[in-house]
């Protein structure tokens, strides 16, 4: 086993260890719509579809969607179009 599988291992054990702690985070609007954005794009990579990690984070930034407008009005609308091909640029 590698140094960096090593690294991986050791640390997944430790994010495990801790449970589901909640993590606050503070910064601006604009930085998380360019977060949705990037992991959006991120999520439409072949080989990450259907995939634990990428079902959890669509689910997360669905929330997190849901919590900037909660009245699913145009930034909604906006924000959700990154889950839909149909809708590419």
């Amino acid at each position: 086993m590698s140094d960096d599988e090593k690294l991986i291992n050791k640390a997944a054990a430790q994010v495990g260890a801790t449970g589901d702690r909640p993590v606050t985070i503070e910064t601006k609007l604009t930085t998380v719509f360019d977060l949705i954005a990037m992991v959006q794009v991120a999520l439409r990579h072949p080989g990450v579809r259907g995939t634990g990690p990428a079902q959890r984070s669509e689910k997360f930034l669905r929330a997190l969607i849901e919590q900037i407008d909660p009245d699913h009005g145009d930034v909604w609308r906006l924000l959700s179009f990154g889950f839909d091909p149909d809708h590419d640029v």
